[in-house]
C-alpha cells in the first residue's frame, strides 16, 4: 500500500498545481462564464477527492466501506474523461497544462494499479473502519482533503453563480 500511498501523494500534489495555476492563475475559471460546466466537473472531483484522502490518511476500509471507495474512485475516472471533452470543448489548454493532465492521468492509472487489488481483498473482509497511521503522510493527506474539499466549494459556487449570470 506505501507505493499507492506515494502516488495518492503525488496526485494531490499535480492536482493542487493544475487548480491554482492552471484553473484559478492562468485561465480564470471561476469567473468565467463559459467554465460553468467545467466548474461543475471540478467541484463533482474535488468533493470526491476529500474524502478519499481522508480515507487513506487514517482509515482501512474493509467489506462496504472498501466497495464505496471503489465506486468514489470508479466516479472519480468518469468524471475525469468528461472533464477532457469539456475543456476541449469550451476552451484552448496550453500545452503545459496538456502535459500536466496526461501527467495526471499516468499516475491515477498508476495509482489504481497498485491499489485496485488491495482494495479488492478489503472488500471481502467483513465490513469495518480499521485506524491506521501512515505518519506524516496522513497529515499530507489530511491537508490534500481540506484543500481539495475546500476547492471544490469554491468552485461549485461559482458554477452556481455564474449560472445565474447566463
Amino acid at each position: 500500500m506505501s507505493v499507492a500511498l506515494w502516488l495518492l501523494a503525488a496526485q494531490g500534489l499535480l492536482g493542487g498545481i493544475d487548480n491554482l495555476w492552471n484553473h484559478e492563475w492562468r485561465a480564470k475559471l471561476p469567473t468565467t462564464p463559459t467554465a460553468r460546466r467545467e466548474l461543475q466537473l471540478h467541484a463533482a472531483r474535488g468533493l470526491i477527492y476529500g474524502p478519499v484522502f481522508l480515507a487513506f490518511a487514517w482509515v482501512e476500509l474493509r467489506g462496504l466501506f472498501a466497495m464505496a471507495l471503489l465506486a468514489l474512485l470508479a466516479v472519480e475516472l468518469f468524471i475525469t474523461l468528461a472533464d477532457f471533452v469539456e475543456e476541449d470543448r469550451s476552451r484552448t489548454l496550453s500545452p503545459q497544462e496538456r502535459v500536466l493532465h496526461g501527467l495526471l492521468t499516468l499516475n491515477y492509472g498508476a495509482f489504481l494499479a497498485f491499489i485496485l487489488p488491495a482494495l479488492a481483498a478489503q472488500a471481502a473482509m467483513p465490513s469495518a473502519l480499521v485506524a491506521v497511521d501512515h505518519g506524516w503522510m496522513s497529515w499530507l493527506l489530511t491537508l490534500y482533503a481540506v484543500g481539495s474539499s475546500g476547492f471544490g466549494l469554491r468552485e461549485a459556487l461559482a458554477a452556481r453563480r455564474l449560472g445565474k449570470t447566463t
